[in-house]
This record gives C-alpha cells, sequence and structure tokens, in this order.
C-alpha cells in the first residue's frame, strides 16, 4: 500500500467509525418524550373507561409528578374514545397489552413508538406509574414530605423499554408510624399490609380472619376463660404451676396445636 492509498484507508476508517457511532448514538437516543419544559405536550394519560379508584390515583399521580419535574400538565383521558396518537395507558385499557401473569400488584412497563404502557390492575397500576417516576424521571420518596423531584427540560422513556415485575413479598408492612399513618407515602414505597385498607391505595393484598387482627391473638383464639379449667395443660408451665393468666399458650402440646389450626 503506497503512501496515497494509505491516506485514502485512513479517511475512509474515520468516515466508517463517525458513521456507525451516528447510527448507534440515535439508535440509543429514540425514546418516547412524554414531557418537554416549556411546552404543550400531545402525549394523554389513557385509563378505562370505568376506573378502579386506584387505577385513577394512579394517572393522577403521574399527572402530578410529571408537572412538578417539567411544568407540563397532561390530559387524563377514558379509553371509551380512540387511542391518542401519543398516549400514556394506565392500567387494563381496552388499547393494553396482555398483563403480565402474577399477583395484584404485577405489573408490565412497555415503551415503543409513542406510547407508553403501564399495563396492570389494582395496586400494580400505581407502584407501575411510581417505578417509571423513580427509575426514568429520577422522583425519590424518604419520608413524609422529604422527597427527590428533580427539574426536567424533557421526560422520557427508551421506546426499547419492557420490564414486567412482581413483588417477592406478597404482604409487606412495618409499623413505623408514618407507613401507618400516611397512606399516600405507604403506597410509594409499595406498602401494602394491614394498616392501609383504603381502596383508594388499593386496599391491604391480605385479609385476615375477622376478630382475630393480624397479631397478639392467642388470647382470641385460645381464651383462658373458656379453655383453662378444661384444659390447663394448653398453658404455660411456671414454677411447676399451670398458668392462664398473664402467661402464654403451651406450644409444646400438640392439642392445642390442632386447636388454633382448626
Amino acid at each position: 500500500m503506497d503512501l496515497k492509498e494509505e491516506k485514502d484507508f485512513k479517511i475512509m476508517k474515520k468516515i466508517i467509525i463517525a458513521f456507525l457511532f451516528a447510527v448507534s448514538f440515535f439508535a440509543v437516543a429514540e425514546a418516547m418524550v412524554i414531557a418537554k419544559r416549556g411546552g404543550v405536550s400531545e402525549v394523554k394519560i389513557v385509563i378505562p373507561q370505568n376506573p378502579s379508584k386506584v387505577v385513577e390515583y394512579a394517572a393522577k399521580e403521574f399527572k402530578t409528578f410529571t408537572k412538578r419535574m417539567t411544568g407540563v400538565d397532561l390530559e387524563i383521558v377514558s379509553d371509551a374514545q380512540e387511542k391518542p396518537q401519543k398516549a400514556v395507558l394506565i392500567g387494563l385499557s381496552r388499547h393494553s397489552s396482555k398483563k403480565p401473569e402474577g399477583v395484584e400488584d404485577s405489573f408490565r412497563i412497555l415503551s415503543s413508538g409513542e406510547t407508553l404502557e403501564i399495563v396492570a390492575d389494582g395496586r400494580g397500576a400505581l407502584y407501575g406509574v411510581y417505578e417509571v417516576l423513580e427509575r426514568f424521571g429520577g422522583c425519590e420518596w424518604f419520608a413524609p414530605g422529604v422527597e427527590t423531584i428533580p427539574s426536567l427540560e424533557i421526560f422520557e422513556v427508551p421506546d426499547t423499554t419492557d420490564i414486567s415485575e412482581t413483588p417477592a413479598f406478597e404482604l409487606r408492612e412495618t409499623d413505623w408510624r408514618h407507613l401507618i399513618k400516611d397512606h399516600a407515602f405507604a403506597a410509594r414505597l409499595r406498602f401494602n399490609g394491614q394498616w392501609h385498607s383504603k381502596a383508594l391505595f388499593g386496599g391491604s393484598s391480605l385479609k385476615f380472619a375477622k376478630g382475630t387482627g393480624w397479631c397478639h391473638t392467642f388470647w382470641r383464639i385460645v381464651p383462658p376463660k373458656k379453655y383453662f379449667a378444661e384444659h390447663p395443660e394448653w398453658f404455660s408451665l411456671v414454677n411447676g404451676k399451670r398458668v392462664g393468666e398473664n402467661a402464654q399458650i403451651c406450644w409444646s402440646n400438640p392439642e392445642v396445636t390442632a386447636h388454633v389450626i382448626e
């Protein structure tokens, strides 16, 4: 290869590298643009014609935080009308893809072209909204009134997004007072236990037996006033004496275990 050929080869190599870089850049950069600061978005939030309270709330949360991040106020519409050209579908809309297998809290996030789908029902729709806001908007909630809501020039989701999620634990609960009293904050942290029974936030994932509650239940199930006289062996042996009051159930006794199970 002479000097001219070598020079031409190097020039061609640079051109090819630049072309490949440009192609890869635009391939990565393609996204579903939800809102641009200072503009009026064509995107509409679409929910089922007769949405549950939690799906309706999920759409309002998406609208609220999109406006806080970008200043753009998205419109919420029903799927009774034709699907808008640019849409965020929340819930099991008639325009939606198939819901992922799993519990009510499961969701699927799909983005392609000019449509973002949060495919879920009940609590799953709300959790899917928070996943989008956290993962692609940078929102974070640490405590009531302690949060990070970024100021964005563009709020967008890559158009190759396909995320399915099912929680590892069916019920999620703590006794932290903020999570007990502030149901909106608890929902953002995906808590769904006994304290959170309001339909607006999806309700509790697991109902316990009526009248027993969900903890400190021994005395409701095996009350000493009813069983101690006939079955003292069901109760604690303290200093060689069976004790019913201010004591515990004797779980080493198979009869009392069988009774509680029944």
